[in-house]
C-alpha cells in the first residue's frame, strides 16, 4: 500500500494484524490470509491516528447507480460532463468482480459522445449505447445540444440488476454562444490552427 505517515496498523474484521513502519521511498507490503469482512488501514504520526482506510467484501451485484459529475450543463453544445456507472450490491457498494453489459438511453437536449470503463485490454466501441463494466465501473460522457434547455435524462439497465436513472439540468447559455462554423469578429483573438490539423 502507498502511505505518506510514519506507521500503518492493519485491522482484519477489527483485529489487529500488527504495526509496520513506512519506508519513505517504497510501498508497504503485508501478506494477510483472506477472510470475507472489512479490511483496514490506520495510519500515525506521532503516536496519533492521523488517517484510516477501508475496503469491504461486497455482496453479489444488485443494482445500477449513475453520479453525474455536476448537476448542470450549459446549452452551448459544447458543454460535456462524465457520468460514472456503478454496479453496487444491496448495500450501495460497488462490486469489483462485476463486468455486466450495461444499454443506456438519453432524453432531452443532448447526446452520449462516448463510452469507456478503464480496462486497457477492452475493444467495444466507444461510441454507442452500451458498454461493459470492468471492477464495476464505467463512465459516459455526456454533452449538451446548441441552444438547449430543460432536462436531460440519462437511464442505465443491464439484465438481473435493478436499473437507474440520472437527471441533469441544461441551461441556457447567458449572451451569444459560438460553435466552430462561427466567423470571428475583427480584433477578436482566434487561433490560425491546430497541431495535426493546420489549415492548408
Amino acid at each position: 500500500m502507498a502511505a505518506n505517515v510514519e506507521k500503518v496498523e492493519l485491522f482484519l474484521n477489527g483485529k489487529s494484524l500488527g504495526v509496520s513502519r513506512v519506508d519513505k521511498y517504497q510501498m508497504l507490503t503485508t501478506e494477510v490470509n483472506y477472510e470475507p469482512g472489512k479490511l483496514e488501514a490506520a495510519g500515525y504520526n506521532g503516536g496519533h491516528e492521523v488517517a484510516r482506510f477501508a475496503v469491504e467484501t461486497t455482496g453479489a451485484p444488485a443494482k445500477l447507480q449513475l453520479v453525474p459529475d455536476r448537476a448542470n450543463l450549459a446549452g452551448d453544445g459544447g458543454d460535456a460532463q462524465p457520468v460514472t456507472v456503478q454496479v453496487v450490491d444491496t448495500q450501495g457498494r460497488v462490486v469489483p468482480t462485476a463486468s455486466q453489459l450495461v444499454k443506456f438511453e438519453l432524453s432531452g437536449p443532448g447526446n452520449i459522445i462516448g463510452l469507456n470503463n478503464g480496462d486497457p485490454n477492452c475493444h467495444e466501441p466507444e461510441k454507442g449505447d452500451q458498454h461493459s463494466v470492468f471492477h464495476g465501473l464505467a463512465q459516459v460522457i455526456l454533452q449538451s445540444g446548441f441552444g438547449g434547455q430543460g432536462n436531460l435524462t440519462l437511464r442505465a439497465t443491464s439484465e438481473g440488476l435493478d436499473p437507474a436513472e440520472a437527471t441533469i439540468g441544461v441551461t441556457p447559455r447567458i449572451g451569444t454562444s459560438c460553435r466552430a462554423d462561427c466567423v470571428s469578429e475583427p480584433g477578436h483573438p482566434q487561433l490560425a490552427g491546430v497541431a495535426g490539423h493546420e489549415q492548408r
